[in-house]
């Protein structure tokens, strides 16, 4: 079948409606997104925030996040990808790469989103910058023979591991007395896990205690909890 863009001239190559695939595509935009987004970047950590979640920047959530923005018009979307490209200011430009049908015929688009970020602070780093704590590991000694120094460096490298994957997993006070440690921390799931792993070492039992500090905007009671282990 002869082909003719009555655009361009152009006889030979991929035709869409009758135009040739560069000319349909000069005047037609089959894929639809903002030319940029602004999303509020945490100052101290680097996370972002997207919808009431702050996450890292490179991370399946973001991705999720960008294919929400996008809309496809008379092109049947297969696929998309983003790859993000840093740009000035610290911002990042996020390259499209959508595949899918048009007529029938495979086809490729790209484009580019601009990634404008807001400095702010997420909540974690608010919460650090505060000294907020959620509970209190009791570490106490039956035995003054016992290496004390030793047992509290094994409960520090537990938190120490755990905040790679829970920034609030940190020790905000450490106060030392006559019978062991009180390890003053952000977030009560590293005090809960780390007292039970000392508990299980030495064979001895938690004793737990909370207290109730007030209610959030939910009605919902905020405690904090007091994890006593004895070796």
């Amino acid at each position: 079948m002869f082909k003719f863009c009555p655009k361009c001239g152009k006889k030979e190559g991929n035709f869409i409606k009758g135009f040739c695939q560069d000319c349909f595509l000069q005047d037609n935009k089959l894929l639809i997104y903002p030319d940029k987004i602004q999303i509020e970047c945490c100052k101290r950590c680097d996370k972002i925030k997207i919808q009431r979640n702050w996450i890292e920047l490179h991370s399946f959530e973001l991705t999720d996040f960008l294919k929400t923005k996008i809309k496809a018009k008379e092109f049947e979307l297969q696929e998309i990808e983003f790859e993000l490209e840093e740009a000035e200011k610290k911002n990042f430009n996020a390259l499209i790469e959508a595949k899918g049908l048009i007529e029938g015929n495979p086809l490729m688009l790209t484009g580019v989103i601009k990634l404008q970020f807001v400095s702010s602070i997420c909540d974690s780093c608010m919460k650090i910058s505060s000294d907020y704590f959620e509970a209190t590991f009791q570490l106490r000694f039956l035995d003054n023979k016992t290496d004390r120094k030793v047992i509290l460096n094994k409960v520090e490298n537990l938190i120490q591991e755990m905040s790679k994957k829970d920034p609030l997993s940190r020790i905000v006070k450490l106060i030392e007395l006559k019978n062991g440690f009180d390890l003053v921390l952000s977030s009560n799931r590293s005090a809960k896990i780390s007292s039970e792993k000392i508990a299980k070492q030495f064979n001895s039992k938690i004793i737990k205690s909370f207290s109730v500090v007030g209610v959030d905007k939910t009605g919902k009671e905020k405690r904090r909890y007091t994890y006593c282990v004895r070796i």
